[in-house]
């Protein structure tokens, strides 16, 4: 039996973790032995409780240092407590999914038959150098005891930026595991995207089987509404497809307000350096440059 230790990023905005959080968690009880749940914020009561029967351990710290700072933290904590003193697979994964559409356990066999050593659901290209996305890896023992991995995420520190993030660590971590490491990887669903993000792409992930769908989907501007439409109509998990409703419909009133507050008042400057305000579209009041207020 392979003995996997799971250690979840997160970030909670709300009062409580979110429904589809707790969601994605009980599939991935189903194929861990140790779960690990750590948040990037202050802990509340409420967390704990809900936790129960899903984490082993849970840990909550306001670092700033996004995702990659949360997995620095929950491998301490599994060294510290030698979770992987005799794990076969360390899997570290995100809240930016909702998931388990299929039962993980699909994909790990699937996997397991592969000759690699660390692997993910997709790879994107939009960077100069291919790269496994870091939603979801899965690393064997090899790597993960390897003096390359720990060095790696102990010098996890804050970034400026989200991008600086993914290039630094997310490209960093494959490059360096491939260059330095010479290690083989792989990908679950090894869609087309061109030199797009594979992870908006939800229709091709389903038909690929893919266990995890972006939520960015439905929370940015990242697809068309018919294609979102598309993707809840075809999705089979009814739980995710309740998830994805809610979420298309707080995007869409999000979108509606927007709209209406953009009607009702506009405040633009000219090419010519004129300054033009308007109400429900009627310009109310052009403002010269020369006494602009």
């Amino acid at each position: 039996m392979t003995k996997r230790v799971v250690v979840f990023a997160g970030y909670n905005r709300k009062s409580e973790i979110e429904d589809y959080v707790l969601y994605y968690l009980k599939g991935l009880r189903e194929i861990a032995d140790v779960l690990i749940y750590v948040a990037d914020n202050e802990a509340a009561p409420q967390y704990h409780r809900q936790l129960e029967g899903l984490a082993d351990f849970a840990v909550f710290e306001r670092h700033g240092e996004y995702d990659f700072g949360s997995w620095k933290r929950g491998l301490r904590l599994a060294r510290q407590k030698s979770l992987l003193s005799d794990a076969d697979e360390l899997v570290l994964c995100n809240d930016s999914c909702y998931g388990p559409v299929f039962p993980f356990a699909q994909m790990f066999a699937a996997m397991g038959k592969r000759d690699v050593d660390f692997w993910g659901v997709t790879k994107n290209c939009e960077e100069d150098w291919e790269h496994v996305q870091s939603y979801f890896l899965v690393f064997a023992r090899q790597v993960f005891t390897s003096a390359l991995f720990e060095r790696f995420f102990e010098s996890v520190a804050g970034e400026k930026t989200f991008w600086d993030v993914v290039s630094k660590y997310e490209v960093g971590l494959s490059r360096l595991l491939i260059e330095k490491g010479n290690f083989r990887f792989d990908v679950y669903c090894p869609i087309d995207s061109g030199r797009h993000n594979p992870s908006y792409f939800g229709r091709l992930l389903l038909k690929a089987n893919s266990p995890l769908i972006k939520k960015k989907i439905f929370t940015l501007g990242n697809a068309s509404k018919q294609s979102r439409l598309k993707l809840i109509y075809q999705m089979p998990n009814k739980e995710i497809k309740k998830f994805m409703m809610k979420d298309y419909f707080v995007y869409f009133f999000k979108r509606i307000i927007f709209s209406l507050k953009r009607f009702a008042y506009q405040d633009k400057t000219t090419k010519s350096g004129h300054r033009i305000i308007k109400i429900c579209k009627i310009p109310v009041a052009v403002i010269s440059k020369e006494y602009d207020i």
